[in-house]
């Protein structure tokens, strides 16, 4: 057996899954977490699989906040656990060649997202605390987040990953994070083509809200301005002027990296809340795209746009609209 599917269940894995000698790839959905999982799933990691699709499903947390595992202000030995599983997923001993995580159902009360900055006293039977070092057998990535500062971690941790792609679940950065700041820490360190530099495919899906996380935005665009694939969907919920339009200009400025190496397929898809668009107005929009050097130059100026008037939402690809499900009050 390859393949294993485990789904909308709950269970712990066991030494029966332990003896499927040629297991190579595990997908793991909607399952609950528990010590003994953890423990046996990190030896498959380790020694057998070579790639793991693995959702954390909110109900593990619940169920343990409900019976008491769990405590506000208190890290138990069952979340030292989960935050050691998952920083060991971008360490050394992982042998994982692909690797798709969905951990955008963590809670305030676990963390999992601080895993790289927690410290605990609490011991653990469940890897050796060696130094850990970096990941060389992950080539794929596709990461299910709910805030940007922990790619910022794992990607100092994998230097041989070739495709990135990163959905985060509610925006690029916590509310309350001081933007500038944090962006001159990154910007003063290695930049991203030294820590992953065989990165050829980037995937970015986020919601934006505010000028400032478009300006987060951008420092990401810049930092994978050499790779060769890049797509991004955005939902912008909120920026200071409502009435801006998603244009050639825009994308450039805010979603496009200044300077372009090595850039031969970019795709987009962005929905935004904006002012009445007449057919004028949208002609003007795609006409922008022909009439920037920057995209004419890549030969990107096949955009679509589209104009909601009912959610007064702009919606513009580089590819096909999804158009909105009620459209001029027919369903």
């Amino acid at each position: 057996m390859e393949l294993l599917l485990v789904k909308d269940v709950y269970l712990s894995i066991n030494e029966k899954i332990l003896r499927f000698i040629n297991l190579k790839k595990l997908i793991l959905t909607k399952c609950y977490f528990t010590e003994r999982l953890i423990e046996n799933l990190w030896s498959l990691v380790q020694y057998q699989l070579n790639e793991l699709i693995l959702t954390i499903d909110k109900d593990t947390f619940e169920r343990k906040i409900r019976s008491g595992v769990i405590r506000c202000g208190q890290e138990s030995n069952f979340i030292f656990m989960v935050k050691e599983f998952i920083r060991n997923l971008f360490s050394v001993k992982c042998q994982l060649t692909s690797l798709n995580l969905d951990i955008s159902n963590d809670r305030s009360t676990v963390n999992i997202h601080e895993c790289f900055l927690s410290s605990s006293n609490i011991s653990s039977n469940l890897i050796n605390h060696d130094f850990v070092t970096h990941c060389t057998s992950l080539r794929y990535l596709h990461i299910h987040l709910i805030h940007g500062f922990f790619l910022e971690h794992i990607i100092e941790r994998l230097p041989s990953l070739e495709i990135l792609s990163v959905q985060f679940q509610s925006t690029l950065v916590k509310e309350d994070c001081i933007y500038e700041p944090m962006i001159k820490k990154f910007s003063s360190s290695i930049n991203w083509y030294d820590k992953i530099p065989k990165l050829k495919c980037f995937t970015l899906k986020s919601k934006i809200f505010g000028d400032n996380q478009l300006v987060y935005l951008k420092w990401i665009m810049n930092q994978v301005n050499y790779i060769e694939k890049l797509k991004i969907s955005l939902d912008i919920k909120e920026i200071t002027n409502q009435n801006c339009v998603i244009d050639g200009n825009f994308l450039h400025k805010y979603c496009m990296p200044d300077i372009l190496t090595s850039l031969i397929n970019f795709d987009f898809y962005i929905v935004s809340k904006c002012k009445i668009l007449l057919s004028n107005d949208i002609d003007q929009i795609i006409d922008s795209f022909k009439s920037h050097y920057y995209f004419a130059d890549g030969q990107w100026t096949n955009v679509k746009c589209f104009f909601d008037p009912i959610m007064s939402r702009q919606h513009i690809s580089s590819t096909t609209i999804i158009r909105p499900r009620y459209f001029d009050g027919i369903m």
